[in-house]
């Protein structure tokens, strides 16, 4: 090697079973610019029928929603500001959970690249106190069909354990 500089760190996404209490698959690259984006679609591969995957909003694109809605795999998903959709029902309120108000409303999304949609569900949790960025509200994409709102969001939640988990 003909430079100086200190090796950078690779990139690695994991897929964890909270019930396993285990990382069950695992993406990994040695360039550590490589995007998140880009390392869960080998794992997005694997995905299989009714498997659920609960992320974080960097993951909310139609690339990887609608990937995993072809697979017939389930998600829970914080929305993203640029994704692209209407609404198909008016929002109506579903009930409390510790934290705030949950509302639901079905919605269409769309791929702008092209045109293709898929209907889903969109979560709003009002909450009673912000978050620690200032933020009121909490919305989440899901295509679980029958699935009570306010579990949804209480599985959202509980991903945050499992982020504390690992760090």
């Amino acid at each position: 090697r003909g430079l100086r500089s200190a090796g950078l760190p690779g990139r690695c996404v994991a897929c964890y079973e909270p019930a396993l209490d285990l990382v069950v698959d695992v993406a990994l690259s040695e360039d550590a610019y490589t995007s998140e984006r880009v390392l869960v679609r080998e794992i997005l591969g694997r995905a299989r029928k009714n498997d659920l995957y609960v992320c974080d909003r960097f993951y909310c694109t139609t690339d990887i929603l609608f990937r995993l809605d072809e697979q017939e795999a389930s998600f829970v998903v914080r929305h993203f500001d640029r994704l692209r959709w209407r609404p198909v029902k008016d929002r109506g309120v579903r009930g409390r959970v510790e934290t705030g108000l949950v509302s639901e409303q079905e919605i269409e999304v769309e791929d702008p690249g092209t045109g293709r949609t898929r209907r889903m569900r969109l979560l709003t949790l009002e909450l009673d106190a912000p978050t620690e960025d200032g933020e009121t509200a909490i919305r989440l994409l899901t295509n679980l069909k029958r699935a009570d709102a306010r579990r949804v969001c209480e599985l959202y939640r509980e991903r945050w354990s499992i982020e504390r988990h690992f760090s």
